[in-house]
């Protein structure tokens, strides 16, 4: 399984907000998301200051 960078950055925020695994946060964002799946642009994500996609 590949991961949406999107969904990544949320769980991970998350988990700094609320404590716990960003696994688990990752996990429960898909669930979120089930109905409505980011397309492959969002999987990619835009590259923060200093980092390229690619």
């Amino acid at each position: 399984m590949t991961v949406c960078e999107t969904c990544w950055k949320v769980a991970a925020t998350r988990a700094m907000a609320r404590g716990g695994s960003v696994v688990d946060h990752y996990y429960q964002v898909l669930d979120e998301r089930k109905d409505n799946h980011c397309n492959q642009e969002d999987q990619r994500a835009a590259p923060t200051e200093g980092e390229t996609n690619g």
